[in-house]
């Protein structure tokens, strides 16, 4: 009977040993060290630049410090669920070896005791690990991530600004996004171009670009994208102008532009060699179709009316494939007087925004 209870009392040590181990296992995974708040920014004379660097150094301090506290108090908790280490019995009694008969009641209580501990500590190990993945993926949204490549052309933002997501489908910041980027390896540039011009153009025409901020740069440009409806109406009293919305793209631009500068645009729509051109303003509309006036004598200014026969023109010049020849002088709408020459023509458009 004594050896039997001996036995009985040694597996119930060896049980609650068991649970005991298995409490202190487990908060021994937990186990760190304690984390030591970083020290309050409080501002300085710093300049903004310098203010900002260091605001976001300590945000970044801050957030990993409040991790590692959560690991701490994780421990701290699973160490407050190990039970103490039970102790062997010992043999008692007369004869050598076998102990009185134990308090079974006691040690199943123990053993029940050392369980629900392992369960607290695991409970507790797993809410912790929990909530370190949510801090982890909470400081990870703090990073900003680009779509795709590209140059940093503005920030909209300042460090402790709460900013809204306003960025479009094309993953570009919208107003009051907190990055806008851009690939300017490639520039496109818009223009409005008014109704009577819009049917000479057509994509892939060349164009030439220039720019008002950098005067000294001029770049080649091919037009992308030619609209079918009107951007721009004319008001009801038919005073306004009717515009039509055209892109370009400049493949490669001068390292000095940047987005948003103004452009000057002229695409050619035409290239003629060797034509004979006068100035737009010399050409009049009678009954017979056009003529212009031209200089028989320089010294009395006698003119005589002389008709001709047109071809392509732009904003400037006209082509005139007959009455005329080269070196003929000719009277201008405002009086002046031009002497024709043959010479290339190339067709231009309105300017634009870059």
């Amino acid at each position: 009977q004594s050896k039997d209870s001996y036995n009985e009392r040694v597996a119930q040590y060896e049980e609650a040993l068991v649970a005991y181990d298995e409490a202190y296992n487990a908060a021994e995974e937990l186990r760190c060290a304690e984390p030591t708040p970083p020290e309050k920014y409080e501002g300085g004379d710093e300049n903004n630049e310098t203010a900002e660097k260091n605001k976001a150094a300590y945000d970044d301090a801050y957030a990993e410090y409040l991790i590692l506290k959560d690991e701490w108090d994780a421990y701290q908790r699973a160490l407050a669920m190990v039970p103490a280490e039970p102790t062997p019995p010992e043999p008692v009694g007369e004869e050598p070896g076998y102990p009185e008969e134990p308090d079974d009641d006691s040690l199943v209580d123990a053993i029940d005791s050392a369980n629900a501990a392992v369960e607290t500590a695991v409970a507790a190990r797993d809410k912790a690990q929990e909530t370190y993945d949510e801090t982890v993926e909470t400081a990870s949204k703090r990073t900003v991530t680009a779509p795709s490549a590209g140059n940093v052309v503005s920030i909209n933002g300042k460090v402790g600004e709460s900013v809204a997501g306003s960025g479009n489908s094309d993953g570009y910041g919208g107003a009051g996004g907190v990055v806008q980027i851009s690939d300017i390896k490639q520039m496109a540039v818009d223009i409005e171009v008014n109704e009577i011009d819009i049917l000479k153009l057509k994509k892939g025409q060349t164009a030439k670009v220039t720019f008002s901020a950098v005067p000294d740069v001029e770049c080649n440009a091919t037009v992308s994208a030619v609209a079918k409806v009107a951007s721009g109406q004319g008001d009801a009293g038919g005073g306004g102008i009717v515009t039509f919305h055209v892109g370009l793209v400049i493949p490669v631009p001068d390292d000095k532009l940047r987005p948003g500068m103004t452009a000057n645009v002229k695409i050619f729509t035409v290239d003629m060699k060797d034509v004979l051109v006068v100035p737009t303003s010399a050409i009049m509309q009678g009954e017979e179709g056009s003529s212009v006036e031209v200089v028989v004598d320089e010294e009395t200014m006698e003119t005589e009316t002389r008709l001709v026969k047109t071809g392509a023109s732009n904003s400037s010049e006209t082509v005139v494939e007959e009455g005329l020849s080269e070196g003929d002088v000719v009277l201008l709408s405002g009086g002046g007087m031009s002497s024709l020459g043959e010479d290339d023509m190339m067709m231009d458009s309105m300017g634009g925004e870059f």
